[in-house]
């Protein structure tokens, strides 16, 4: 957890320096929006009365979560 906690906090100045959106973290891996409009803010909610986040949803997503599941990890060949 300590390394967890160094490793989102050094990222956390990049998602502000960069304008991004944080939506959950995730383990080791955060969930940040970028380009994102003020009104498409507001608008982004889902979920219920009592429990509820901002999201994003759509083929963008889905080609990304696509593209991430095919992706190799970085090997040494030499």
């Amino acid at each position: 957890m300590d390394f967890l906690r160094e490793y989102h906090c050094a990222l956390g100045p990049l998602v502000s320096q960069f304008e991004g959106t944080l939506d959950q973290f995730s383990g080791d891996g955060i969930m940040v929006f970028f380009n994102v409009p003020g009104a498409t803010r507001r608008l982004g909610r889902s979920g219920f009365p009592s429990g509820s986040g901002y999201t994003a949803i759509g083929t963008v997503c889905n080609l990304a979560a696509r593209l991430c599941a095919e992706a190799k990890g970085w090997t040494d060949t030499a």
